[in-house]
């Protein structure tokens, strides 16, 4: 799975300032119902990079953010990633589902979701993540279409 920055799409779903300071601010679990939001409304979840090496927290989770100015916010809090050249990577809801969800249920892989600099976000399985996904796809479409 390759996953590229794309600098175009990120004007497109530009974070509003006064949101990010609200949503950063929220309880974990309100981060992680608004994460789950937002991955489906931009149809797009944001995780960090390096080459072809995607980075796993010191629990061995993949961590997870639902718009690049949030990863990027993570990122700027822990220099020893983004000196080693770590960047926010995009993925599409298509390849969240049906790609990275099943390669790290299969490596035995926890998901971090939505962590902030001052707080940790939410430790869930992929199996876990993948349903709230589709529970609230379910809600708002009636389908599962990523």
């Amino acid at each position: 799975m390759e996953l590229m920055y794309e600098p175009s799409r990120q004007a497109l779903f530009h974070t509003d300032p006064g949101q990010l300071a609200a949503v950063r601010n929220l309880a974990p679990k309100q981060r992680f119902a608004h994460a789950v939001k937002e991955i489906i409304y931009r149809r797009e979840a944001w995780g960090l990079c390096r080459s072809r090496n995607w980075h796993l927290d010191e629990r061995n989770a993949f961590l997870l953010w639902p718009a690049w100015e949030y990863a990027d916010e993570w990122l700027s809090h822990h220099p020893s990633l983004w000196q080693h050249d770590y960047t926010p990577k995009k993925m599409s809801l298509h390849e969240l589902m049906k790609e990275l969800l099943p390669l790290l249920k299969n490596e035995h892989i926890m998901m971090g979701v939505f962590f902030v600099p001052k707080n940790n976000g939410i430790i869930i399985t992929p199996d876990a993540f993948g349903e709230s996904i589709n529970a609230l796809m379910r809600d708002w479409f009636g389908d599962l279409d990523y």
